[in-house]
């Protein structure tokens, strides 16, 4: 099933989701990394609207990562703006 996925500000998200997945890395698979590694591989450093079609399977990892993150000590030492952007990704469906 595919998915459409809005990026509202590619940097934050992307810089976001880097912090999140260095600290989610341990406790995700192989294949999670990679897909979600892909997918921030394709966002670049503006701040233009992102549109995108994208599996249920990354959102998932997307969802798991987030999940991780949320429960770290890590995010209270990450900028807002990084943060914000990276928990939009609880709110997507699969």
């Amino acid at each position: 099933m595919c998915i459409e996925v809005i990026v509202n500000k590619p940097f934050p998200t992307k810089q976001g989701l880097k912090i999140a997945l260095e600290i989610a890395r341990y406790e995700l698979s192989s294949e999670q990394i990679d897909r979600i590694d892909s997918f921030i591989n394709l966002l670049d450093n503006s701040f233009k609207r992102f549109e995108l079609t994208t599996t249920s399977l990354l959102l998932y990892d997307l969802k798991e990562c987030v999940n991780i993150f949320k429960k770290s000590q890590s995010i209270q030492w990450v900028r807002e703006d990084f943060v914000n952007e990276v928990l939009i990704f609880e709110n997507f469906t699969h």
